[in-house]
């Protein structure tokens, strides 16, 4: 009886691990801009970050088309696709952070283009939005991660 309720006592130890572990997975958000040939995944290592870890995101273009798509901004200073989040009154953006801003960008047939992105430790805590854009087919996925707070919504 006492080997039965022990291993009881495991499993459910193990199941609540499992459970509470889930926020740690990676975690992704897709969506399809007005061309519906282009679909932007916005992917985080995980869905919550404890407090003093890096954040790592991956936003994915991707042709769904056997057609080439070029995704251009109007502003040749302004790059056309990019990942970005506000925190109280200061934008992060990958097209900030980077030297050269790529004003258009070219998808073969059913290829892709991927932008990595690693923050740095982030100065306070909180639910966070991030936003993959493609401005010049009006595309933007959203997703969201908690940063060293718990429970995460």
């Amino acid at each position: 009886m006492k080997r039965f309720v022990l291993w009881v006592n495991l499993c459910l130890v193990l199941l609540g691990l499992v459970a509470c572990n889930t926020d740690r997975q990676p975690t992704e958000a897709s969506k399809e801009g007005q061309n519906p040939a282009v679909r932007g995944t916005l992917w985080s290592e995980r869905r919550h970050y404890r407090e003093g870890e890096f954040v790592y995101l991956r936003f994915t273009l991707e042709n769904l088309s056997n057609e080439e798509v070029v995704l251009e901004s109007q502003d040749p200073s302004k790059s056309a696709v990019d990942i970005y989040f506000v925190d109280q009154d200061l934008l992060w953006s990958t097209s900030t952070a980077s030297e050269q801003a790529m004003s258009r960008i070219v998808l073969p047939p059913s290829g892709t283009y991927i932008i990595e992105w690693t923050l740095p430790p982030l100065p306070r805590g909180g639910q966070f939005s991030f936003y993959g854009l493609w401005p010049s087919v009006n595309g933007e996925v959203r997703h969201y991660i908690c940063y060293g707070i718990t429970p995460c919504p």
